[in-house]
């Protein structure tokens, strides 16, 4: 599968010492999030990036707030469009603009 998980991000051969070491620091490589809304069938691709934080404080806060939204990081990818059309491809959903499935600036404060 060309996509992977957010949670599959983590190396499964590092034990729990390694995983905590790496907690909280910053992803040193580029690579781009998939921002997915499940009920209205799509997904934006936002980045390139390293850091993911902030996406996955929108879409916890959106989650809470009753949107049935997640993300995933889109591992070693390097074209928006590629992307776009391997994830509709996968799902039949619509890829949107980037910034709006999910507006940062209405979540983060």
């Amino acid at each position: 599968m060309l996509l992977e998980t957010h949670a599959d991000v983590h190396d499964e051969m590092s034990g729990p010492k390694e995983r905590a070491r790496n907690m909280g620091k910053k992803k040193s490589k580029l690579f781009y999030l998939c921002v997915v809304d499940s009920d209205k069938k799509v997904f934006s691709v936002e980045g390139p990036m390293t850091n993911d934080e902030s996406w996955n404080e929108a879409v916890c806060k959106a989650q809470a707030a009753g949107r049935s939204v997640h993300c995933f990081s889109a591992q070693g990818q390097s074209d928006r469009a590629t992307i776009e059309k391997s994830y509709a491809a996968q799902t039949s959903f619509t890829a949107k603009e980037a910034g709006s499935v999910i507006a940062l600036h209405h979540y983060l404060d």
